[in-house]
Parts: structure tokens; C-alpha cells; sequence
């Protein structure tokens, strides 16, 4: 059920993230009882019931009751001779639950630093991916004639299959950000899957720039040796805007990059995007070009004092934002609102966001602007996207966005009682700045 109360805008915490939430007690739990991991299974689904506002989106109800009777299972399943079950195990069956769901925001966040004891017999790859528009290329590998291929396949799989364990429990809306997110961090991955099992050795089919199909057997590595690949000889896959707020200038002038990384909220930051576009201003340039090509999003304030430097009109960054009343967002709301949502529990509240005019900055930019993104633009950064696209204040260029136009938010996080499994739900849902037009034929 859906009411509409302007009201409750108050009580938004509007879309930050790509992090997982923190947990001041992790696990240092190895095992939990069958009984206590299918309680924790319980509070999982329980609190995503009750916190998103739109948990079916892409699920249909069937689906659903398959999924938690399967998460049952699963558990049952990897239950020992004593009766429990590893948490790790457990951690790798709501990774892939949560990202069933399809929200980048809604995700497991378990995960422990990696060392040589617990990564014990465990095997990792001799080489390092990027993906490139739907293909995963080689990055970097000990044998490096194969640098720059395409890979094909792995031990006979098609590549999409044999990496789909770990994509499968990558949340995300897009193909794309789901291999931006296991890229991010491969060596979690790689243990919390056990893709390459114990064998020593792997084949993969590869596809060079010509379109001629090779295969090359490879080594895999225990953790020390992957570490010493990685740090020696491993190269950093290329990662946009790791450096933060910055703008470099070409052209003698003519064309800056500006390069922004996340819409973190802070004064600070806000003087950082001003003494860009200050610069900006200040060399005559003509040509912007606007990179948030990995940034994992943030807050609506600083997506909209950029772009009021780009847009002289009335804009929003969203039009309606939808969110659940719970008492598990009680702690995020301010006080005196609490009780509002008390009346509500249950049911989801929209409300509208109107265009307004913001103030139009002495450093505004007036030349032509383009728009970097690639699979890593999630969150608000996705918004920012549609932001520009919506009141066609340039042109876009690069791959698509890592989130959607509508997109989820806040996130709520929880720590499940028994195995301190940390996990993030959204509790908003948030609609693009116009709606999409309807085309008639």
C-alpha cells in the first residue's frame, strides 16, 4: 500500500553508497548450530520484508518462496557431523540471496582479511581481469603474451558461466556493475567461491584483437604466491578516478577533465567542486569533460551543486522518492518524526520533489559539456547521469551506467543475531528527475 505524505521527506536519507555498512562486532565466529544459522536465514528475509519498498521488483512471489525454502536447503545441506555449519558457508548463501533481488544496495557485506591460514587450499588464477564492455579481458598475467586478450572460456565453460558463482552474489541491477563489483575486489571473490578448486592447473580460450581464438594452460597459485603475482609483477588494472576531486587541462586550456569520484556531502568537498569550476572559469575553457566513471555515489546535495553549474533552469534530482516505514529505520529518522512512523509501520509513503531554480554560481560553465560513465557509475552517480540526460545539458559518452535511472537508497544495516553476518537492505526507492515519455506509434 502506497499513501502519499509530503511530510515524510524529512525522514530520507537519500542514496549513498557503494560501502557496505560497518559492523563494530564482526564475526569471529568459524561455526554456528543448524538451528542458529536458519534463525539468522529467518531474520534476513524477515528484516528485507519489512524494510524494502519494493523487494519483488524484479522477483515474482513464486520466486521468492523458492529462494528461502532453497536458502534453507542449502544450509541444511552443509550441515557436519556435529551439526553446524561453517559461517563462511553460510555467508556465501546469503551473498547469493541478497543479490537475487537484483539491488546494488541490498547486499551481504561479510568478510575477513585474508591470510595464509584461512585461505589454506584454496587456489587463485596467475593472471587479473578487466571488463570492457561484456568482455572480460586479461589485465595482467604471469605469462604475458596473453596480456590484452579477450577470455572466451575457462576449463571448457564459457567464460560467463564458469564465473557465474561469484556474479551470481554480486549485487547489482547490471550485468555490468556486478562484474565492476567482483572486479573490485577479486581476491575475496576467488576464496569465497573456490572457483579454481584445488587443481594446480586451468585452461583458458582467449580471443586476441584479430578475432583468433588461442587456448593457454596456466598455473593456479596458493594465496602467498597470488599475493607475490599481484604485488611484483600483477600491474593494477586501470580504475578511474581512484585520486579523488581533480581537474587536469589540454589543449592549453581549451578542454579540462574533471575527474570526481564519489558525492560525498561535506563543506569541504563542496569548496573542492567550487575551486574546480573556479579554474575552470579562470583558463577559458571550452570544453568540460565531467568523469565519474567508477564513482559509487553519495548524497543528492552535491550532485545538485554540481550541477548547477552546468544547468541554468529549475531541475530536481529526483522527482519522487518512495520509502518504507519500519521500525527497523527508527534510529535513522530524526526524533520528532519517529512517531509518524510508528502510525505508518508497514506501509510504503511516496512523496514528490518539485523543480526549483538553485543559485546560479559566478564560476557557472557556459562551453560544451560531456559526460564520462562506465559500469562503476552506481547509485547516485547513475542519477547524476540521469540528471544530465533528462535536461540534455550535454552529451553522454562511455559505457552505461552501473545503476539505473530508478534506483534504490539509504541503506538500512543489520547484523544478523547468531553468526554476526553484517547486511545492507534499501529503504528507499527513487525515480529519475522526468518521468520516461511515452511513445506513441
Amino acid at each position: 500500500m502506497t499513501r502519499a505524505l509530503p511530510f515524510f521527506s524529512v525522514l530520507l536519507a537519500l542514496p549513498a553508497l557503494a560501502a557496505g555498512p560497518s559492523d563494530e562486532h564482526p564475526s569471529t565466529k568459524e561455526r554456528v548450530s543448524k538451528a542458529a544459522a536458519l534463525q539468522d536465514v529467518n531474520q534476513f528475509f524477515n528484516t528485507l520484508q519489512r524494510v524494502h519498498p519494493n523487494l519483488l521488483w524484479k522477483v515474482s512471489a513464486d520466486n521468492y518462496r523458492k529462494l528461502r525454502q532453497q536458502t534453507a536447503a542449502s544450509i541444511i545441506g552443509k550441515v557436519d557431523s556435529r551439526g553446524e555449519i561453517p559461517v563462511e558457508e553460510l555467508a556465501s548463501i546469503l551473498y547469493y540471496a541478497a543479490a537475487y533481488f537484483k539491488d546494488g544496495h541490498t547486499s551481504v557485506h561479510w568478510q575477513p582479511p585474508l591470510d595464509e591460514s584461512n585461505t589454506l587450499g584454496k587456489r587463485f588464477p596467475a593472471f587479473r581481469l578487466l571488463f570492457d564492455n561484456g568482455r572480460f579481458v586479461v589485465a595482467a598475467a604471469k605469462d604475458r603474451t596473453i596480456v590484452g586478450m579477450e577470455v572466451t572460456g575457462v576449463n571448457g565453460a564459457p567464460v560467463l558461466e564458469f564465473l557465474r558463482p561469484i556474479l551470481d552474489r554480486c549485487s547489482g541491477e547490471t550485468p555490468g556493475f556486478r562484474a565492476a563489483r567482483f572486479l573490485r575486489n577479486e581476491p575475496f571473490w576467488y576464496y569465497l567461491t573456490n572457483l579454481f578448486g584445488t587443481g594446480e592447473r586451468y585452461t583458458l580460450k582467449l580471443r586476441n584483437a584479430e578475432g583468433q581464438y588461442s587456448e593457454s594452460a596456466l598455473e593456479t597459485l596458493n594465496y602467498s604466491e597470488y599475493l607475490a603475482f599481484r604485488n611484483q609483477g600483477g600491474v593494477e588494472p586501470f580504475q578511474p578516478n581512484r585520486s579523488g576531486t581533480q581537474v587536469e587541462f589540454f589543449d592549453s586550456g581549451v578542454t579540462a577533465h574533471f575527474m570526481y569520484s564519489s558525492f560525498s556531502p561535506s563543506s569541504v568537498e563542496k569548496q573542492n567542486v567550487d575551486r574546480v569550476f573556479q579554474e575552470v572559469k579562470a583558463k577559458g575553457v571550452r570544453n568540460l569533460i565531467l568523469d565519474i566513471r567508477g564513482n559509487g555515489g553519495g548524497d543528492s546535495s552535491m550532485a545538485e551543486h554540481i550541477f548547477s553549474y552546468l544547468y541554468a533552469g529549475k531541475f530536481r534530482s529526483i522527482r519522487m522518492v518512495r520509502a518504507k516505514a519500519s521500525r527497523d529505520v527508527l534510529p535513522q529518522v530524526p526524533w520528532w518524526a519517529r512517531p509518524m512512523v510508528v502510525v505508518l509501520m508497514g506501509h510504503v509513503v511516496s512523496h514528490s520533489i518539485a523543480e526549483h531554480a538553485f543559485p546560479r554560481p559566478d564560476a557557472f560553465f557556459q562551453g560544451q559539456t560531456y559526460l564520462l560513465i562506465d559500469n562503476g557509475t552506481f547509485s547516485m552517480a547513475s542519477g547524476f547521469a540521469a540528471m544530465f540526460r533528462d535536461y540534455k545539458v550535454g552529451t553522454i559518452l562511455g559505457y552505461e551506467t552501473g545503476g539505473l535511472p530508478k534506483s534504490f537508497g539509504g541503506p538500512h544495516s543489520f547484523v544478523l543475531k547468531n553468526s554476526r553476518i553484517p547486511v545492507g537492505v534499501s529503504w528507499t526507492e527513487l525515480l529519475p528527475p522526468l518521468p520516461k515519455p511515452v511513445i506513441i506509434s
